[in-house]
């Protein structure tokens, strides 16, 4: 609005997402008093988030005084964060009459407040994490044609309604995994919890089979973000990738397999399934079977109306007008010599037109052939 000499505009905005609270404003002012010329301006937009309630913003304030062009002016750009570290990062530009300089603005006040002194048996929860049977995978052979499969056995093991263990492929591989922590890393917390044992480097030495201790194992590997578990500067955060494919866990398995003496009999049940059964000739309606004599009229009409009548292909044939009768007929025949396929005898009435009684006709005659008219080499009328 305007009053008089002195004009000012207030603008303002709020805005809210699941993790944050958002606003911001922009604040003018302008006076003139004769020769006289007063400028303000103060621009803030700020991010809030609602956990933690730190805040982080983007300020512009701008003042100036001029007398006929002449005078002095400040300009101060920046972020702001806060409120339990406040940190200004900016630069400051006055001008004084006809000279202007520039300062670079970095300053601190307080300090980030403690991490929850909340400590973790993170060896605990591991041991625990990795003796989960939800954590325990087993593998199929790979890159082989698997001769045998897993049953319902009874022996044990997931799904199998025994209690002994986990059933696995014997040429298959046995995968033990956790996403508590990575291994092979130096661990200072989790999260925001600290190490009971303080700093940690976790590895899996051996695993034991049947009883027997191995180093024979291969590592699984899992999604990470090391900023979780050490102390890590802003660039050395903005240097590395959110997560790094780590080791978490073990996949043991053997190729040396001895069978045992003992077997045992079982009882094999099988059922027989047929892919393809033979088609029901009252449900199938292109199967065709002779039921009796039945009059045209009746015939045409159940052609009409049956699954075959109403088909795709019915439908489409009917679309079809024909402008008038189409009619087919076999083509003349005529009898050759089998030397040099030339005409050798002449075929009168049907003899003409049917195959078999033109064979018929040249029985007596074994050098003769029947053949089309139009594929002799020389035309022929009779």
């Amino acid at each position: 609005f305007k009053l008089g000499p002195v004009s000012m505009s207030f603008t303002l905005y709020f805005a809210f997402t699941p993790e944050t609270y958002q606003f911001g404003f922009d604040f003018q002012i302008k006076a003139k008093l004769g020769p006289a010329r007063l400028e303000g301006r103060l621009s803030i937009d700020a991010l809030i988030q609602q956990e933690s309630r730190q805040f982080i913003a983007l300020v512009l304030f701008k003042a100036s005084v001029k007398i006929w062009g002449k005078g002095f002016s400040v300009e101060i750009r920046g972020t702001l964060a806060g409120p339990s570290l406040w940190m200004f990062q900016g630069t400051a530009k006055i001008s004084i009459l006809l000279k202007s300089f520039e300062i670079d603005i970095d300053e601190e006040a307080g300090s980030l407040p403690p991490l929850i002194d909340e400590v973790v048996d993170a060896i605990s929860e591991v041991v625990l994490a990795l003796s989960s049977p939800d954590n325990r995978r087993p593998n199929l052979p790979g890159g082989r044609l698997s001769i045998a499969t897993l049953a319902d056995s009874g022996f044990g093991g997931a799904g199998s309604g025994g209690t002994g263990g986990e059933l696995v492929h014997p040429l298959g591989t046995l995968s033990i995994d956790q996403v508590l922590l990575p291994f092979g890393t130096p661990i200072e917390r989790v999260g925001d919890r600290r190490l009971r044992s303080g700093p940690t480097t976790f590895r899996v030495q051996s695993v034991a089979i049947g009883g027997s201790s191995s180093t024979d194992f291969e590592p699984t590997f899992g999604e990470f973000a090391i900023g979780q578990y050490t102390t890590m500067s802003i660039e050395e955060r903005l240097a590395r990738t959110a997560f790094d494919r780590l080791p978490n866990g073990v996949s043991v398995g053997s190729t040396k397999f001895v069978a045992p003496n003992s077997f045992r009999e079982v009882a094999v049940v099988h059922e027989t399934k047929r892919v393809n059964e033979e088609p029901d000739p009252l449900d199938n309606p292109w199967f065709v079977t002779v039921i009796g004599k039945v009059g045209f009229e009746f015939a045409t009409a159940e052609l009409v109306h049956s699954a075959a009548g109403r088909s795709l292909r019915a439908r489409s044939v009917a679309l079809v007008t024909a402008a008038e009768p189409a009619s087919t007929s076999e083509p003349a025949l005529v009898a050759v010599s089998a030397v040099d396929l030339r005409p050798a005898a002449s075929l009168l009435g049907p003899n003409r037109s049917s195959p078999t009684l033109a064979a018929v006709a040249v029985a007596n005659a074994p050098a003769l052939l029947i053949m089309p008219a139009f594929e002799v080499l020389e035309g022929f009328e009779p």
